[in-house]
């Protein structure tokens, strides 16, 4: 099942998603930019999981930025995490998410600073803290959890370059090999 796909049985599930994932934020809809998201896990990283931890690893892709329209119609889109988990948290039965799920969503959504670091918004120090206390919280070891934060972060900021479909406006951050991202 390719994004679209996944994306329209979300929406069957939670029609309340339908406006959220065509919402326009900024130079993109949100949609467009989840797909981009995806398909880059699908092409660098979904060799490197389990089968039993793709699909959940999926659906967060699927779900990250949910709340990113409702943050930015009020006012607020540094609020776009706590939008998302809350709608997370909401529709959990009708997406079919364990409790365990909603609290890995939740944490890797929250350690979400590793783009903050790279931008020199946040010192090391505050990453590190960070990527521990969500890592302890839902008790897994720092450099598993830290994995998966690497590979959410690789994901959504490299759909902002070409090769995604993306604008591409972050190419600078990525080297290429034979038209590869490496």
């Amino acid at each position: 099942m390719n994004a679209n796909n996944h994306i329209e049985d979300i929406c069957r599930k939670v029609p309340f998603f339908t406006p959220l994932y065509n919402a326009r934020v900024r130079h993109y809809v949100i949609r467009e930019h989840i797909i981009n998201v995806y398909n880059q896990f699908e092409r660098y990283f979904s060799n490197n999981f389990d089968e039993s931890k793709k699909d959940w690893f999926r659906l967060f892709l699927l779900l990250h930025d949910i709340g990113k329209s409702v943050a930015f119609k009020k006012g607020n889109r540094e609020n776009q995490i706590m939008d998302t988990i809350i709608l997370i948290e909401q529709y959990k039965t009708e997406l079919d998410l364990s409790g365990e799920k909603v609290g890995l969503y939740n944490a890797l959504l929250k350690a979400g600073n590793l783009g903050k670091y790279m931008e020199s918004k946040i010192s090391l120090d505050d990453a590190y803290n960070t990527i521990m206390e969500q890592s302890n919280i839902v008790k897994l070891p720092p450099k598993q959890f830290l994995y998966l934060s690497s590979v959410y972060y690789q994901c959504d900021v490299a759909s902002y370059t070409k090769d995604a479909g993306g604008i591409p406006f972050l190419e600078h951050l990525f080297e290429y090999q034979n038209g590869e991202k490496v």
